[in-house]
């Protein structure tokens, strides 16, 4: 109960007075009321549409993940976007095996954005 209470507590401190702050909590309906994080997130729950094949689900987030605002666009050299292969702010690095290489792939990842970042014009950041 204290890092569900922490956590929500920190939510709430990092978007406080902010509109445009995007989170996405996804979870099964099942054994929810058992959740005791899942219950207090019910508060912020919004109304969406819902999605009902895995495919039409991945669609909808990489819609979302690979917008980039108007203010973002600004200081693309500093976002991980810059250096995704889908212009994607999130990427999931998953294997159901130790030693597949996650790892390297983010020391990879992060090597390039540095990169980036150095090849970008100072009068962008």
């Amino acid at each position: 109960y204290q890092v569900c209470d922490r956590s929500l507590w920190t939510l709430d401190e990092i978007t406080q007075g902010k509109s445009d702050y995007r989170l996405v909590i996804v979870c099964t309906n099942e054994g929810e009321e058992r959740s005791h994080f899942i219950s207090k997130l019910h508060a912020y729950q919004q109304q969406y549409t819902p999605i009902h094949t895995i495919s039409d689900f991945c669609m909808y987030l990489k819609s979302k993940f690979t917008t980039i605002s108007s203010a973002q666009k600004q200081f693309k050299g500093l976002l991980a976007c810059s250096v995704d292969h889908e212009s994607s702010c999130v990427r999931v690095v998953k294997s159901k095996r130790s030693g597949m290489g996650k790892s390297l792939y983010i020391r990879k990842l992060a090597k390039k954005l540095e990169q980036f970042k150095n090849s970008t014009p100072s009068h962008v950041t």
